[in-house]
């Protein structure tokens, strides 16, 4: 039995969606590849930091970088 599996997508402190996979995709006009970057550590270590290469630095709270957090374990 597979359970639903869940992403939580946050900009800065503020969680601004969740929904599987597909209901990401289709809200953010997103590929499935985007989403699952949004999950990496580097995307997470980039959104903490405000760096984002090619950009002028913002603060922290004014980051526009979107971080997913799974809401599953891996071994379920």
């Amino acid at each position: 039995m597979s359970k639903i599996r869940e992403y939580s997508i946050y900009k800065g402190e503020k969680e601004i969606f969740v929904g599987t996979i597909e209901e990401v995709m289709k809200h953010f006009n997103v590929k499935k590849e985007t989403v699952y970057f949004w999950a990496t550590p580097a995307n997470k270590k980039r959104a903490d930091t405000g760096i984002r290469t090619g950009r002028k630095p913002r603060k922290k709270e004014q980051s526009g970088v979107k971080v997913a957090v799974r809401l599953w374990e891996d071994n379920e």
